[in-house]
């Protein structure tokens, strides 16, 4: 939904600045532009020591702004045009009467009629994302997606599927209690149809997407601490494990679409490469069949190249991205060491400074065997992870969903030691519960 790029002046950027100002520690590290989460996470934290190269996120400000910039699901599209312009016409006639049916999603007017738009997030082959708020009423801020135009009947089924997945869910969040969205996936408010193109309202996260954080975060630090790089997976992997368990794959999850909270609760978003799985099998239904998705190349699980889908490229996704966060590694995006990294050879990656525990994780999640990889029940019910989950469960209690309580929020130096050792506690009582 989000758009990965950020205004020059985002609240992630002011934090930052105050964190440069504020930290001695950081004296030598060159300030940023302004930012809310660096700083608020300075706030809450022994920052890390500055000694050495500050995180590859942040080393070269113009490959960042192309890589966060640029579109990376592109959608074909699903018209081909026709040899000769008199059949072109006819053509174009009658997919435009069949658009122009009614529909209980058509809304002439809704956008204008009811919003104002505050920003523009983002735009792209997809369309456009802007900040809106209501024009009469205090609800907040909010987010909209404006799809491009529809370009065919088969073009606009393919839009609409996301909207699917989202109200998928959305009901079963309620369904299983979490009110309209799980805490760690992007809350859908609604969607609409006006002039032939697909609105799309959802949540607005104020601290912008994890991409933007690595980015900025990696101006002022060297890496990001093992602590919170356990505790992202603790929400990332709860939200995975809902969407799952619902019965959807999202085949496109990357930093740039994940976003963050005011409280720096991290949220699971932007579901247009999603799909309901196993996927509905309907003949009379254009768009369920010639199944194609691809996602950003750099996150992407090899058997989706041979067109294999599962749950599995999920799982070997967000251990790419768990593994930029927790090592410090510009993510290839071709070549041999982009091959290596899908053919289980991590040789490459230093995994001196984490612990094993979390090398063997991330290796789990991202074997080339799609068969083989760790599934997002194990990972949610992790040892190390199912400690960290009752620590930040602790601190909420005590404090409120502040941004100490929050994945982001800094621990004291041995915090991850004392999580280590109840965790590898786990591993003895079943050792002795199976006799070994």
């Amino acid at each position: 939904m989000h758009s990965p790029s950020a205004p020059e002046h985002s609240p992630l950027s002011r934090t930052l600045e105050w964190t440069s100002s504020q930290s001695s520690t950081t004296s030598s590290v060159s300030t940023v532009t302004n930012s809310p989460t660096a700083a608020a996470v300075a706030r809450h934290l022994h920052p890390p020591a500055t000694d050495g190269p500050q995180h590859r996120r942040g080393r070269s400000q113009g490959q960042m702004l192309d890589y966060v910039t640029k579109d990376s699901s592109p959608r074909k599209s699903s018209l081909l045009a026709p040899r000769k312009e008199t059949r072109a016409r006819s053509s174009h006639s009658a997919v435009r009467a069949r658009l122009l049916l009614p529909s209980s999603e058509e809304r002439p007017g809704k956008f204008g009629r009811d919003f104002i738009e505050v920003d523009e997030l983002g735009q792209g082959e997809f369309g456009r994302v802007m900040k809106v708020r209501y024009k009469e009423s205090s609800q907040g801020i909010f987010a909209v997606k404006k799809c491009k135009r529809f370009e065919g009947v088969k073009h606009r089924l393919r839009l609409r599927e996301e909207v699917d997945v989202l109200k998928h869910l959305s009901d079963t969040a309620s369904n299983l209690g979490f009110g309209t969205c799980h805490p760690n996936v992007l809350g859908y408010v609604d969607s609409w149809e006006e002039d032939e193109t697909l609105y799309i309202q959802t949540e607005l996260c104020a601290l912008g997407n994890f991409a933007h954080f690595l980015w900025e975060y990696g101006r002022a630090y060297p890496k990001l601490d093992e602590p919170r790089v356990w505790k992202i997976f603790v929400e990332l992997s709860s939200g995975l494990r809902f969407i799952h368990d619902a019965g959807v794959i999202h085949l496109d999850l990357k930093p740039a679409n994940i976003f963050l909270t005011e409280e720096g609760r991290f949220k699971i978003g932007d579901f247009g490469l999603a799909s309901i799985w196993p996927r509905p099998k309907n003949p009379d239904d254009v768009a369920s069949t010639g199944f194609e998705r691809e996602g950003d190349k750099l996150y992407l699980a090899p058997e989706v190249l041979q067109g294999k889908y599962s749950k599995a490229a999920d799982i070997f996704s967000l251990g790419m991205t768990m593994l930029e966060s927790a090592t410090n590694i510009i993510v290839p995006d071709q070549g041999d060491a982009w091959h290596r990294l899908r053919r289980d050879h991590f040789e490459q990656i230093d995994f001196s400074e984490n612990s094993p525990e979390l090398a063997k994780l991330l290796k789990s999640m991202m074997r080339s065997d799609a068969t083989h990889r760790i599934e997002a029940t194990e990972i949610f019910h992790h040892p190390v992870i199912s400690e960290v989950r009752l620590a930040m469960e602790k601190t909420r209690q005590e404090l409120g969903p502040v941004f100490k309580a929050s994945a982001l929020g800094g621990e004291s130096e041995d915090w991850l030691e004392n999580i280590l050792e109840r965790a590898r506690a786990w591993d003895v009582d079943e050792s002795m519960d199976l006799g070994i």
